[in-house]
């Protein structure tokens, strides 16, 4: 399973998406820095506000669940997330 920081830093258009508070799902056409624009299966454009929501991201190895609040930027400022320093451990 990926880490979190690097699901967080990946590219979500055209991943599969399901809105936990609203039972919305769709493919991601279009990400915003508040919203994330998505296609239904009804072929339907909805747009999904990212504050205070809790998604479930379709990937490759599984589902992940994302807090929108943490992904709260633009789609170009959310790859510059570092990844938190590991710690060596002394022999």
């Amino acid at each position: 399973m990926e880490k979190n920081v690097d699901i967080l830093r990946g590219e979500f258009i055209g991943k599969q998406v399901k809105a936990l508070n609203k039972g919305t799902e769709g493919k991601i056409i279009d990400e915003s820095k508040n919203s994330f624009l998505i296609r239904t299966k009804n072929n339907m454009k909805k747009r999904l506000l990212k504050q205070n929501a809790l998604f479930e991201l379709k990937l490759k190895s599984g589902n992940a669940l994302i807090d929108g609040n943490s992904i709260l930027m633009k789609p170009e400022d959310r790859i510059k997330i570092r990844k938190p320093a590991q710690r060596v451990p002394k022999i």
